[in-house]
């Protein structure tokens, strides 16, 4: 049941990419929480608060419903000690900084970013905080989800030659269809 990139691409106007294995022998059938299986996939969208992913939660709220998928967010993040090891980790990563709990913070932000875009159905969509490499950890959910969604921040071409493109790399490695939204986009 894998979702043509061509639809994807003429029907909602996003800049949809897959690898050449996309949806090769996954099974659709997902459990939606309470034991009961549903036809229902995942839209899954990728949340670090910017601009572009608050426009990639916009785009997938308007259209979830119309691809009968269930909308999940992740955040993927990794505790630094400084500013310097925040650019390592390129962008599209949520580096937290500072005394606390990163993790709580990481929990903050979706929560704050899902009810804003969402509003009460918010407590419906099911979050996700990983610590971990933002690439490597997004490819690994690509395999359990039916399509990802995530913002393309534009750092320009010095930025992305030097730190490399989150969505970039992840179009190209991502084991399902890549909706890549921009903050200008009218989700």
């Amino acid at each position: 049941m894998g979702l043509p990139l061509s639809f994807l691409n003429s029907f909602f106007g996003a800049q949809a990419r897959s690898s050449e294995d996309t949806n090769k022998g996954r099974n659709r059938s997902l459990s939606n929480g309470d034991g009961m299986n549903t036809n229902s996939g995942v839209l899954l969208v990728a949340y670090d608060g910017s601009p572009s992913a608050k426009a990639a939660l916009r785009w997938a709220a308007k259209n979830a419903p119309l691809l009968n998928l269930k909308v999940e967010v992740i955040n993927v993040w990794a505790r630094v000690e400084s500013v310097i090891e925040i650019a390592a980790l390129g962008f599209g990563s949520s580096g937290f900084l500072g005394e606390g709990d990163p993790e709580a913070w990481s929990k903050l932000l979706l929560e704050e970013g899902v009810s804003e875009v969402f509003g009460p159905e918010a407590k419906n969509i099911k979050l996700h905080s990983i610590e971990d490499r933002t690439v490597k950890t997004l490819v690994d959910f690509s395999g359990k989800v039916d399509l990802l969604a995530m913002g393309s921040e534009g750092h320009g071409k010095l930025n992305e030659l030097i730190l490399g493109s989150v969505s970039e790399s992840l179009s190209r490695k991502s084991k399902c269809p890549v909706v890549i939204v921009h903050a200008d986009t009218d989700a």
